[in-house]
């Protein structure tokens, strides 16, 4: 997720699929995987993220090439979501 908290402090748009935004966006997705190979994180691939966070509606926006108009809402907490990934390390 992505916001300008200067225009918009109560975060009610996102600006992650924005086109203007495409440079900072991808910025930051670099910097992210730089510093999951610093502290060894694998992470999930995007789609094993889409299947255990998405909504099953918002999962065929994506497959459809509709990504905009997800609702944005998640399944679980995070706290649920660190759970699954724990059981898939173990298996």
């Amino acid at each position: 997720m992505l916001y300008d908290r200067k225009t918009d402090p109560h975060e009610q748009r996102n600006l992650w699929e924005s086109h203007e935004h495409r440079t900072i966006r991808e910025q930051l997705h670099a910097k992210t995987r730089e510093w999951m190979k610093k502290v060894g994180d694998e992470g999930w691939s995007y789609q094993k993220i889409i299947e255990v966070s998405f909504t099953a509606r918002d999962r065929e926006l994506q497959r459809a090439g509709k990504a905009a108009k997800r609702s944005g809402v998640l399944i679980g907490s995070p706290r649920e979501l660190l759970r699954t990934k724990d059981a898939d390390i173990k298996k």
